[in-house]
């Protein structure tokens, strides 16, 4: 019985048995240990995968999960910030400081280097993984399992948050990721602007081989100069601050049209996306010299949106801890109600959250209603005054009430045709 049920786990899913279950072992493990570490509500950055409704399957509120029926601002909204994204899912694999904190990635899940692994051969589960987050070391290591290890971002934010009403007027921006990131923080800081986080970085040393060079990378479009000859651009720069540093694809340079290497292991990110994505090389202030090679896959390779930046980490962190100083801190949380106080020390502001807006979503100021909308063409929001509050948000499902009215209205003619057939 047993082997039966394993062969047909084995030849109708996409995992065989031996994938699925390693995993997810892991993944229970972690699950445990965040559990004891912290029974918050809050959510994680899982930089690896089984699949994608890892979060739904371990009750961990991770960013990327898989839908048949999506709401399109979801998969809109996470291409806008440089992560996977589909018709039928999301993936946040591709964080920043920024990202990570104002979507309340409180903890990331990381999986070891496999020649970390101190485990025996039989007892190794070979772990998918999605996202090389050097950035990790500025976050606090708070626990590790056999095969992974768990950060803390000390910056996140929480599910909402006091905001400047520039909020309002953040505008859709696809394939500027850190642009987009930018603006988000400026708006919900009321900042300039023109206040920047993230500076073009230049490369000091780009070899060509078996194409012609150009001078200028962000949007070059190159060829193999021999068709029947392996083609390949080397990348070479030396990080000159301790400030993370971020690399930008163009939806071209996907997992279809080159393989990307760091160093002289190949770099593990989520190869299929149609924005342009965010990745992290280094966020060393070493003297090291960080390689990044592109291996032609195709005769061809168009550079869209490729561009080195450096983030001003310092600048970055004050704006948080001042978002974090105006947060709200939850008192109770369950799965349809989210109640917690919090202090508007400005005027001129509003009540952001990252919760997905829908019309079922219900707020309360001090226990009486006030309006929602939708901010950021995604999350629910609302105009709170300056003080010290106590919010609850609450969610029921729309059409539930119509539905139990109709329901109770079915019963009573049912029963009363009952009645009338039983007198009969």
């Amino acid at each position: 019985m047993l082997a039966n049920t394993t062969y047909s786990l084995n030849n109708i899913s996409y995992l065989t048995q031996a994938e699925f279950a390693g995993p997810t072992k892991v993944i229970a493990q972690d699950q445990k240990k965040l559990t004891q570490l912290d029974p918050g509500f809050y959510r994680i950055a899982q930089l690896y995968s089984r699949t994608k409704d890892d979060g739904l399957a371990h009750d961990l509120k991770t960013g990327s999960y898989f839908r048949k029926k999506k709401k399109k601002s979801i998969p809109d909204f996470y291409g806008q910030l440089g992560q996977p994204d589909g018709d039928n899912y999301v993936g946040y694999y591709n964080g920043t400081l920024i990202s990570d904190s104002l979507l309340d990635m409180k903890y990331l899940l990381q999986a070891k280097d496999k020649a970390e692994l101190v485990l025996s051969s039989s007892a190794k589960v070979d772990l998918n993984v999605t996202s090389y987050r050097p950035d990790t070391k500025l976050y606090a290591l708070r626990a590790q399992t056999a095969q992974t290890r768990i950060y803390q971002n000390p910056y996140a934010i929480g599910l909402g948050y006091s905001a400047d009403k520039k909020l309002k007027q953040l505008k859709v921006l696809y394939d500027q990721p850190l642009t987009y990131q930018t603006n988000w923080l400026n708006a919900a800081t009321g900042s300039a602007n023109t206040t920047k986080y993230f500076y073009a970085a230049n490369f000091n040393e780009v070899v060509f081989q078996n194409t012609k060079k150009q001078t200028n990378l962000t949007g070059a479009f190159f060829k193999k100069t021999d068709l029947a000859k392996p083609a390949q651009i080397i990348f070479k720069f030396t990080p000159e601050t301790d400030d993370p540093y971020y690399l930008t694809l163009g939806a071209s340079l996907d997992g279809d049209s080159a393989t990307w290497y760091l160093g002289s292991k190949e770099y593990p990110y989520y190869k299929t996306f149609r924005h342009t994505v965010v990745l992290n090389p280094t966020v060393s202030g070493s003297d090291d010299e960080v390689v990044i090679t592109a291996k032609f896959k195709k005769n061809s390779l168009w550079l869209e949106n490729f561009v080195l930046y450096r983030m001003d980490r310092s600048l970055v962190e004050q704006k948080l801890k001042h978002l974090q100083k105006n947060s709200w801190q939850l008192t109770k949380a369950t799965a349809h109600r989210l109640t917690g106080k919090i202090d508007i020390t400005k005027s001129n502001q509003l009540f952001a959250t990252t919760i997905p807006y829908s019309k079922g979503w219900q707020a309360k100021v001090d226990g009486k209603p006030v309006k929602t909308y939708k901010i950021q063409d995604t999350f629910v929001g609302f105009d709170i005054s300056q003080g010290k509050h106590q919010v609850t948000l609450t969610f029921t499902p729309p059409g539930l009430y119509l539905g139990i009215v109709l329901s109770l209205v079915s019963l009573v003619l049912v029963f009363t045709l009952y009645l009338r057939e039983t007198k009969a």
